[in-house]
């Protein structure tokens, strides 16, 4: 008991200091990227005197242009979970959330060969998937966590199922696992998790249950 204690608060430790650092790597890493993307379009409109040598670099330079991009793009949804921000209450749409932590966790899912499997998630001709939240970082940082979770069960080879939807005055938002192990004490650092978890799901008001292979939080809708 003694060692699973100090394993969790040694959890909770790392987190405090790399949540509190993250927001400085994520300025350090972008400002070269930044310098990176002005460069090469200094460069692009030098070489764009020259049309034989523009013909022969133009797709060199795209190539770069939408890695910059890209790797901008990456930076920008990590500091959507990660990177501390003051609290700011205001009505959330949990589509766009379910959204960004799905590409947040796309190397996850690539390397663990896990496919996520999403229904209910196009909003055309459904009701809003706005909810309250008080703290929008935490409630991004809940979703991000209850796919990691998924991620972590899942066998190699089988898919994780995503659903949301309303429900009348509810917003549903229902993750479910292949996986067999049912004992979350085997998953590193979720027992610690899933307490932060359910406290983030409270504070908005929501019902929330795990229960083996599947992750249910119903949220009260605003609109």
């Amino acid at each position: 008991m003694a060692d699973r204690t100090l394993s969790n608060e040694l959890h909770a430790a790392r987190y405090e200091i790399s949540h509190r650092l993250m927001g400085s790597l994520l300025h350090d890493v972008r400002n070269p990227l930044n310098t990176m993307s002005i460069n090469l379009e200094i460069l692009s409109e030098k070489v764009k005197k020259d049309p034989v040598t523009m013909e022969k670099v133009e797709k060199n330079l795209r190539v770069a242009r939408e890695q910059i991009m890209k790797i901008d793009g990456l930076l920008r949804q990590f500091s959507e979970f990660m990177a501390p921000r003051p609290l700011t209450a205001t009505d959330v749409d949990l589509l766009e959330v379910v959204h960004r932590a799905s590409a947040v966790v796309a190397h996850e899912t690539r390397k663990s060969r896990v496919q996520i499997s999403a229904s209910g998630t196009q909003s055309a001709g459904q009701l809003p998937h706005k909810i309250f939240s008080q703290d929008p970082s935490a409630l991004s940082f809940l979703v991000l966590q209850a796919l990691m979770r998924a991620i972590s069960r899942c066998p190699a080879g089988t898919e994780v199922s995503l659903n949301l939807h309303r429900e009348g005055d509810t917003v549903h938002l229902q993750i479910d696992d292949q996986g067999q192990n049912d004992n979350e004490t085997q998953l590193e650092h979720f027992p610690l998790a899933l307490g932060v978890m359910r406290d983030i799901a409270l504070q908005h008001n929501a019902q929330f249950n795990v229960e083996g292979s599947r992750f249910a939080v119903g949220f009260p809708a605003t609109a």
